[in-house]
């Protein structure tokens, strides 16, 4: 990381003062009346912001503002949060800073990795700054030096205070060494030592390594050298901290020798490394008489070649959110039930604020449930699996094999250690003693408590267990909701925001007054109507309602917003009772919810897919040889119809014409090419299937598809016809391919 002068581009014109800014509106309101938008989350206008990306690349020379990487896909990076945001405990939210949405201090390029570490942590040092006045909003230098009065314990890429450059040093493998309780917190927080970045710092060391000790200081020797070094200091330069540092200690070891034979190239390089810090001594790591760090503890290193350094690394047992701030890269499935091998892979996100996910589809058998089951089974610790009551083990083994144990194995991004379950007659084993990662599992049937029931809520292994079993009451949310002592106003807020969020209330409803009530333990919500209790709900309001408040409830153990937690949440048949509307929305839905969220879903509904990624959709279907089980990844394009969808490469269905339209199709085609074809008949059930066609508002691809070829065959000669018995077989059979295609 290093410092990154804003000064150095022009201000971006779109966010000047004065300009028809009608994207602030909400920002203004806020501020006027904070407490009708308490139940609302604060959404960004994107369209606005993206508008400043020349400027953004221009500033950071399209490199992530706190890795240093070159960037293929970059992310628009808020430095302080601006929807929720969590503190030190990383569990409790607070309001994040709305404020500074369009401020342009506070707009930052990162990378797509940097910002999912990232995520809405922001702690501080003491207290958080609160909302300004709206005459403070509008002064934009006054508003900048406010912000500056609460001190981060992220470091500030673009904070001339902070020495950015001399916060961290590296050892000879490529790793990045904290020197202050700053650096320490952001190398570990947006995990600046995962091994993209140490592999690539390490062949940068090798390679500045190998230049300085080539280099003998003679009259017009190495200056190429020199120059490729010099190179490796312009501000477009990768990893140019760390560039900065190894130059700096050898130019400071050797700036005599250099400027008696290189004196062009000397000042060069001077003044390339007097852009990061006025004293190149203090860069190069030696000791300077000027107080420098205001008060921070760093010991220097003085070597112009750096040497290896262990570092101790912190590790932790205790089950902070921290602890499972972790994404799956892939998982694989070995010998369980009807499965003998796959393996599922993630794909980091690519693309806006959400984590991608997997999305099962197949048949009835092919064992999306049992895959669901598996993924499940995975993220429990030992101690988990011993209080899981799914009966006999033995059972989960795969069928008719001669395997003796089944296994599931999880493989985190930038960790070495794979997570390994294995199954045998005995038992369930795990190489991990506590939970992986907070899971929440919901069957195909949902059954929710009777009038009079009571279901308590459990522990971490009951909440997979309608995954496994169909008799598994899940609990009402709504007396933990309701319960002022259990969940205070805030937390409160911040899963009324979850409800309206996932009932997509319309804009105009929200911040003219609170739209989520508890009154004696039960919840009102206002969809438009006035206040309406969750049982009087439609069954559609009640699914998507209890799908948010369920996931909600398991994940607050750790994350008191539903922004911030990182769980895995496992669904079987998203689209039980859902109308088509909540069909194509539901996953989005919940990705939009619980963006930091794990989903892996299994449907059978080509509507509850109309949201996936690329690298999500994954196909399952048996071989008919051998009935084994096969699934591939396949991606949906972009805008493509529910007809192809269906009869393509994702459902491999026919047709999806009627039944009675399909039958005439199947009698027109037989009659026309029968050795004594009855005329009148056939006029007849075209002149139904054209009617057909005339009723149908949007068309018919099949029926119009058939009907097209019909006029193909009747425009051949009828003579032609009647006489050549192979092409009359011919068309024939083109139009059968044409029904079954």
């Amino acid at each position: 990381m290093i410092y990154v002068n804003r000064d150095s581009v022009t201000f971006p014109e779109e966010l000047l003062e004065g300009n028809n800014k009608y994207y602030e509106e909400e920002v203004l309101m806020r501020l006027q009346e904070p407490d009708k938008f308490r139940q609302a989350r604060f959404k960004p206008d994107y369209k606005v912001l993206h508008r400043i990306r020349p400027k953004l690349e221009e500033l950071f020379n399209d490199k992530c503002c706190y890795c240093e990487s070159r960037l293929d896909k970059w992310d628009l990076e808020h430095f302080r949060p601006t929807s929720t945001t969590t503190g030190t405990d990383e569990k409790t939210s607070e309001e994040g800073y709305y404020w500074l949405a369009y401020k342009w201090f506070n707009i930052y390029l990162s990378c797509a990795i940097c910002k999912r570490n990232k995520g809405n942590a922001f702690p501080v040092l003491g207290k958080r700054l609160e909302a300004p006045s709206i005459e403070l909003y509008h002064n934009y230098e006054e508003l900048q030096k406010y912000m500056t009065t609460e001190e981060s314990l992220f470091l500030n890429p673009c904070d001339p205070d902070a020495y950015t450059d001399l916060q961290f040093q590296y050892d000879i493998g490529g790793g990045i060494i904290p020197l202050t309780e700053k650096a320490e917190y952001t190398v570990d927080r947006l995990q600046l030592n995962r091994k993209a970045l140490v592999e690539a710092r390490e062949q940068l060391i090798k390679y500045i390594n190998n230049a300085t000790a080539s280099i003998s200081f003679t009259k017009g020797v190495n200056s190429n050298v020199i120059t490729d070094l010099i190179q490796l200091l312009e501000d477009d330069s990768t990893f140019l901290g760390l560039a900065r540092q190894m130059i700096a200690r050898w130019f400071t070891m050797n700036k005599t020798l250099i400027k008696d034979f290189n004196p062009d190239q000397y000042e060069l390089i001077f003044k390339a490394l007097s852009k990061s810090i006025h004293s190149i001594e203090v860069l190069a790591g030696k000791e300077s008489e000027e107080e420098t760090f205001k008060g921070y503890q760093i010991a220097y290193k003085n070597e112009a070649v750096i040497d290896e350094i262990d570092i101790e690394k912190i590790t932790t047992d205790t089950d902070t959110p921290l602890k499972f701030s972790r994404f799956i890269e892939w998982i694989d499935i070995k010998n369980y039930k009807c499965i003998e091998y796959v393996k599922l892979e993630i794909p980091p996100p690519s693309e806006g604020e959400r984590e991608n996910g997997i999305l099962l589809i197949g048949e009835n058998g092919v064992g999306k449930s049992t895959i669901l089951q598996a993924i499940s089974l995975a993220m429990m610790g030992e101690d988990q699996l011993q209080h899981l009551h799914i009966g006999n083990p033995g059972k989960l083994i795969r069928r008719n094999s001669r395997a003796k144990k089944a296994r599931i194995r999880v493989k985190f991004t930038d960790e070495k250690d794979i997570v390994v379950v294995e199954i045998t007659k005995k038992g369930i084993m795990a190489n991990r003693k506590n939970m992986v990662k907070p899971c929440v599992g919901i069957g195909s049937i949902r059954r929710l408590p009777e009038s009079g029931e009571t279901i308590s809520f459990s522990d971490d292994s009951t909440r997979i267990l309608g995954l496994f079993r169909h008799d598994v009451i899940y609990p009402d949310i709504q007396p933990w909701l309701g319960n002022t002592k259990q969940v205070n106003t805030h937390q409160f807020d911040e899963a009324a925001k979850a409800i309206i969020d996932m009932l997509m209330i319309s804009d105009e409803f929200i911040g003219k007054e609170r739209l989520v009530h508890r009154k004696n333990g039960k919840l009102t919500v206002n969809v438009g109507n006035g206040p309406e209790s969750i049982e009087d709900m439609c069954d559609g309001h009640r699914s998507v309602i209890g799908y948010a408040l369920y996931i909600l409830r398991c994940l607050s153990l750790y994350w008191d917003s539903s922004i911030s937690a990182e769980g895995l949440v496992i669904i079987d048949e998203i689209g039980n009772h859902l109308h088509p509307t909540w069909k194509i929305k539901i996953v989005s839905l919940l990705h939009q919810v619980f963006p930091r969220a794990i989903f892996v879903i299994s449907t059978h509904d080509p509507l509850c897919l109309r949201s996936a990624r690329d690298g999500e959709v994954w196909v399952m279907n048996k071989k008919q040889e051998t009935q084994e089980i096969a699934i591939v990844q396949k991606d949906i394009p972009q805008g493509m119809s529910l007809e192809t969808l269906l009869t393509g490469k994702w459902f491999y269905m026919d047709h999806t014409t009627d039944e009675r339209t399909s039958q005439l199709i199947e009698e027109h085609s037989t009659e026309m090419f029968s050795e004594t074809p009855d005329e009148a008949r056939i006029k007849e059930i075209e002149t139904q299937l054209e009617r057909t066609v005339l009723q149908t508002p949007f068309g018919n691809t099949k029926l119009d598809t058939y009907l097209h070829f019909v006029k193909e065959v009747q425009s051949e000669s009828i003579s032609k016809l009647e006489a050549d018995k192979e092409l009359r077989d011919k068309l024939a059979n083109r139009i059968r391919n044409q029904i079954k295609s």
